[in-house]
């Protein structure tokens, strides 16, 4: 998607994964000079260093489940070799989690509960309803209440638009029609991993297992999905 956006703007004029700045209050960024801007921020975030009125803000939900077991595979997989460089440079805390679900038989129920019922804090502050984290319009604690998920769809207002990324292709050209631009190129999928956990995302048992981490993201989801079956825009 940010391949696809950034084609419309001159290179120079644009940001992304500016959650690299976090560390610095995104103080280096001069928003006034660029035309596209986009990271993984929290809404709060956003909120005080990006100057809304100057920008179509937007963001993108995913399917809860498949988001968990995905983020999962990105924890797991910060151990691997080939993540050697980001892996030594994280703190402790994650190290020691990427570490222990080498551990963990993911095709294994029993060894992923006792894996779920032994989850560290850090644990919690990673997997637990992390699309809802975003949303919030203030700093959350690492295990998030139903009730957050209300907070999270009442803060959707501070979006132009909002979509899925089940619908993506769809959500693109609403987005292409409103900034009236040239239709977009087919979707070609990037950045996406080649090493599995060995989640079988079938296995009888593991939604309920894994719910409490994301029964507050379907919440969110499902109400973004119902908004979402006329147009993407708010």
């Amino acid at each position: 998607m940010n391949e696809m956006l950034a084609r419309n703007y001159k290179r120079e004029r644009i940001r992304l994964h500016i959650e690299s700045e976090r560390n610095n209050k995104y103080s280096k960024i001069r928003f006034d000079e660029l035309d596209m801007v986009s990271g993984h921020l929290r809404l709060y975030e956003m909120k005080k260093v990006v100057p809304q009125n100057d920008f179509f803000t937007f963001t993108l939900v995913r399917d809860p489940f498949h988001q968990l077991l995905s983020h999962l595979n990105w924890v797991f997989c910060l151990k691997k070799p080939a993540m050697s460089t980001i892996y030594k440079n994280l703190p402790p805390s994650i190290r020691d989690l990427s570490l222990s679900m080498h551990y963990v038989d993911f095709k294994n129920l029993d060894s992923i509960k006792e894996f779920v019922s032994n989850m560290p804090v850090v644990g919690y502050e990673l997997f637990d309803n992390c699309q809802t984290k975003y949303l919030m319009n203030d700093i959350v604690p690492a295990k998030l209440q139903i009730e957050n998920a209300r907070d999270a769809i009442q803060s959707l207002s501070h979006f132009d638009a909002i979509g899925t990324t089940e619908r993506l292709s769809e959500f693109m050209e609403v987005l292409y029609r409103t900034m009236e631009w040239k239709a977009p190129r087919k979707i070609v999928k990037k950045n996406v991993s080649e090493v599995r956990v060995g989640f079988h995302e079938k296995l009888p048992g593991l939604r309920e297992i894994l719910y409490p981490f994301y029964c507050v993201d379907q919440l969110v989801y499902d109400h973004v999905s119902s908004l979402n079956r006329e147009s993407f825009l708010l």
